[in-house]
């Protein structure tokens, strides 16, 4: 799930989404802005503290927890006021919803030694802000085979952006 909205400098920009709960149970969400990035390896790494550039600050939640009821429905809103002077970039940041408490807590046992382990789960929502008209300039460099650990050639697209957002390619490579 992700959001592409655009925004000028200046301006107030409010979206929502809803939160659906298929549990017998009511469920205690929290809900939280996070920086993240992707590491060389093309994982998502994420931030609590504010990294360089963040426009996290822009963000306001209309609150911190929220309660879904059982088999219910929930509209969660969120809005992002735009600094006047921002220059034409992306703002880009994730909504992080998770729960309140841990869903289970396994026992693992070993040699008469018992370890408690909380599990949760947190769902990340992406929000993309073109910011004056900022967008991708994407150009294929080129078409050519990769190498990857212990498998054959595989094809590949290399592309770059020249842009000031991200884009995303749509096909297929034949």
């Amino acid at each position: 799930a992700r959001f592409e909205v655009s925004a000028k400098s200046g301006g107030r920009l409010g979206q929502s989404l809803e939160i659906f709960n298929q549990d017998s149970q009511a469920a205690e969400l929290v809900v939280k802005t996070l920086d993240w990035d992707y590491t060389e390896r093309g994982e998502l790494k994420f931030y609590d503290e504010l990294r360089p550039g963040s426009c996290r600050e822009w963000v306001t939640l209309e609150r911190p927890r929220l309660k879904v009821p059982a088999r219910g429905k929930s509209t969660y809103r969120f809005q992002i006021d735009v600094p006047a002077g921002a220059p034409a970039q992306e703002c880009r940041l994730m909504l992080a919803i998770e729960g309140a408490q841990p869903v289970a807590q396994p026992t693992v046992q070993n040699g008469g030694v018992s370890v408690s382990l909380p599990v949760n789960g947190r769902i990340g929502v992406a929000v993309y802000v073109a910011i004056n008209g900022a967008q991708p300039v994407l150009k294929i460099d080129s078409v050519t085979t990769l190498k990857t650990a212990g498998k054959p050639d595989q094809p590949a697209v290399i592309v770059s952006n020249s842009g000031n957002a991200h884009g995303r390619l749509d096909g297929a490579l034949d």
